[in-house]
């Protein structure tokens, strides 16, 4: 007669047969690894900004992208346009006196994609980003971001 199998000896089968299972490649489910790309480039984007990391914000950034933002709260409509060094320096924390969430929602969708271009949509604690972004040698970059923010978290907000 066999004896039932121990504890350690199916944690031991199931390791084993985790370890052989092969990555899933890209393009499986769907995805493809520019798509995969994309929202790498819009999440150092937006984490640049939660965790106040110009450097990894500069990696998402094509240097000529621009930020235009639109403000309406308590019936007063306010709008700014910030540009690559102004991004980096509200992924530092120079730029606006308010405090900047550290951390908070980063729902990204990517809705077109299109040889070497991407547009796609970030959900973050300030609000709602639309984002353009570029293929150049290989590597996607934020071009354009037209955005919301509480006027409280935009700079200038106080001079509108």
């Amino acid at each position: 007669m066999r004896k039932p199998w121990s504890i350690a000896q199916l944690v031991l089968v199931v390791v084993v047969a985790g370890a052989a299972t092969p990555v899933v490649p890209p393009g499986t489910f769907g995805i493809t690894t520019d798509e995969l790309r994309v929202r790498a480039a819009v999440l150092d984007y937006v984490e640049g900004i939660y965790k106040r990391d110009a450097e990894r914000m500069a990696r998402s950034l094509h240097p000529d992208v621009r930020r235009h933002v639109r403000a309406i709260q308590e019936g007063v409509s306010s709008s700014t346009t910030l540009e690559h060094d102004d991004l980096l320096a509200l992924a530092e924390g120079d730029l606006c006196n308010a405090s900047l969430p550290r951390r908070g929602p980063k729902r990204i969708s990517v809705y077109e994609l299109r040889d070497n271009v991407a547009a796609a949509r970030l959900t973050a604690a300030w609000g709602v980003d639309l984002l353009h972004l570029a293929k150049e040698d290989g590597r996607w970059r934020i071009v354009g971001i037209v955005g919301t923010a509480p006027r409280s978290l935009m700079p200038g907000a106080d001079d509108v």
